[in-house]
């Protein structure tokens, strides 16, 4: 496996923040955007500590994908997982919490389970600006960071 290799990975799980996690040739494949279920066609970007790729191409959807409410989702950087219905990502989240505990060998506690927020749209804790060309030579803007294209 090298950097720039196009791979097939089948997503069996998701890892903060907001990776895909596959096995290709007994290694851990870290896909940003991809959601367990989902088969990705995805490409090599880093090989160091970590593989990391970006996907190419969803080879198979999940049946828990829904339409982000947002008009200008994926374009903003605002949000990552609008895509995915509120209660799906509750459940995602809480196999990350539950296998961190594991991984970290914490037990002898009663766990109480994610709490669901009341406002699910509309709130950030923390906004990251970008002020410059958005094309080179262009205008100058002021805005969120632009996702990376391997976003969905």
């Amino acid at each position: 496996m090298k950097k720039g290799q196009e791979i097939v990975v089948d997503i069996v799980e998701t890892e903060f923040p907001g990776y895909g996690v596959g096995y290709y040739e007994d290694a851990k494949v870290l896909v940003k955007g991809a959601l367990p279920g989902e088969k990705v066609l995805a490409k090599i970007t880093k090989k160091k500590k970590k593989v990391e790729a970006k996907i190419l191409e969803v080879l198979e959807e999940v049946d828990y994908k829904i339409e982000a409410p947002c008009p200008i989702f994926g374009i903003c950087g605002g949000c990552t997982h609008q895509f995915i219905d509120y209660k799906k990502q509750l459940e995602l989240k809480e196999e990350q919490v539950l296998k961190l505990f594991k991984e970290a060998n914490i037990d002898g506690f009663e766990y109480r389970g994610i709490v669901e927020s009341p406002s699910i749209y509309e709130y950030r804790n923390k906004m990251e600006f970008t002020f410059g060309d958005y094309e080179k030579g262009g205008e100058l803007t002021l805005g969120l960071h632009t996702p990376v294209k391997e976003m969905q």
